[in-house]
């Protein structure tokens, strides 16, 4: 869904886009050529190695995509003040523009030991089993630094030869957003000649200096597990399930501009 509004001093822009991914296995080169890593959002590197989960049955891990994000909205608008003598000359010509972007989580899966032997080979990225009644949710409990966001109570390790009964990215991290905004003028420079223009510029990356929340780390027996920390790794992936998210603390770059 787009909507757009334009007018000769006004721009508005909302682009809302929903989705579902379903494979068996998205990531066939980890480790070696390409890999999908930057899709996770989870602090804590995970055990899991490019392979079915049990042989030659990759039925077992259908289910959705390291990189279904089910839901993203994009929102930027830019407003221009009238170059009016009716305005006070200080709040003629400003610029402002803003970019927004609202994610849903990226799945993941909870991990359970693997190499179980089995008659003709071994189980890898085995999963869990879920204890009843459930209950994973751990509530979003404030820890030192992030949030447990699951319960180690609900899950135990399958039985020996067996495949967990939790899905394949069953589960699902938390949403994140960001907003950039930045503010402009230009003034005329005269003694520049008559081209002349001089540009003063603000811009405000993760404007609200926010932290977005991990996905937590989902290997059940690790001392960490369940706990989603806050504050992501700043490498920009050029990857569209993260542009155009600015993982860095709040950082503001003054800019001045001279054309002639």
């Amino acid at each position: 869904m787009l909507v757009r509004y334009r007018h000769p001093r006004r721009l508005f822009q909302l682009a809302y886009t929903w989705g579902h991914s379903i494979d068996n296995q998205s990531d066939p080169f980890a480790g070696d050529f390409f890999n999908l890593d930057f899709t996770r959002p989870a602090a804590a590197d995970t055990p899991a190695t490019t392979a079915f989960t049990r042989q030659f049955d990759s039925r077992a891990d259908r289910g959705n995509s390291d990189f279904d994000q089910r839901q993203n909205l994009v929102f930027y608008s830019i407003w221009q003040t009238p170059a009016s003598e009716r305005l006070h000359g200080l709040l003629r010509g400003w610029t402002f523009a803003q970019v927004a972007a609202f994610r849903s989580g990226l799945p993941y899966s909870v991990l359970a030991p693997s190499s179980v032997p089995l008659q003709g080979g071994v189980i890898l990225n085995n999963r869990a089993d879920p204890v009843p009644p459930g209950g994973a949710a751990g509530g979003s409990v404030a820890v030192a630094g992030g949030e447990r966001l699951l319960n180690p109570a609900a899950f135990a390790e399958a039985a020996a030869g067996t495949v967990g009964n939790t899905g394949r990215n069953a589960f699902r991290g938390p949403g994140f957003y960001s907003l950039d905004a930045s503010l402009s003028r230009t003034f005329a420079a005269a003694w520049l000649g008559e081209a002349g223009r001089l540009t003063v510029r603000a811009d405000a990356f993760n404007f609200l200096n926010r932290a977005n929340l991990n996905s937590p780390d989902s290997t059940l027996g690790s001392a960490t597990f369940g706990i989603g920390l806050y504050g992501r790794d700043g490498r920009q992936s050029g990857f569209p399930a993260l542009v155009p998210f600015h993982e860095t603390a709040r950082q503001v770059q003054l800019i001045l501009r001279i054309d002639f």
